[in-house]
């Protein structure tokens, strides 16, 4: 089974790209407020293991542009093939939030402070990606019309 649009995909991955590096540069933005403003370094931990290393502002965007980047992906994927594919990306990219606060929530010896950035800066992430892919896919597909039955004879 299909899903419900037919998809533009150089549109669709024109509004990703430019999603993502919007999302990318909020990521700063807050990653700046937070170390410029209120004077706190953002820490997170190395792959591997479990030792704290200093969030770099390269770091944030990257992070931000690749969340971007999946996530139109996954709209791609879901539109094409997915019944009803918008509705169940938004549901998905909401889990995927609520997922990412676990590594975020138990970092070790991490404060409170920065746990809060951290969720700050996923929250805004997300509202830059979601709302973004979701609001323009009238402009990046086309919805599928089902063929109607044939008259009776």
């Amino acid at each position: 089974m299909a899903g419900d649009w037919k998809v533009n995909a150089g549109r669709l991955w024109a509004v990703g790209a430019t999603t993502a590096v919007i999302a990318g540069l909020a990521a700063v933005v807050v990653w700046l407020f937070a170390t410029q403003v209120f004077d706190e370094t953002l820490y997170v931990t190395t792959p591997g293991d479990s030792t704290l290393v200093e969030l770099s502002v390269g770091q944030t965007f990257i992070a931000a542009f690749v969340a971007g980047i999946i996530a139109t992906g996954a709209m791609h994927l879901m539109l094409a093939f997915v019944p009803r594919g918008s509705m169940f990306f938004g549901l998905l990219a909401t889990l995927v939030l609520f997922v990412m606060f676990i590594p975020v929530l138990t970092l070790p010896d991490a404060t409170t402070a920065n746990m809060i950035w951290l969720s700050i800066m996923h929250v805004v992430v997300y509202l830059v990606i979601v709302p973004t892919l979701t609001g323009n896919v009238s402009r990046v597909a086309m919805r599928i019309q089902p063929i109607p039955p044939p008259p009776p004879a």
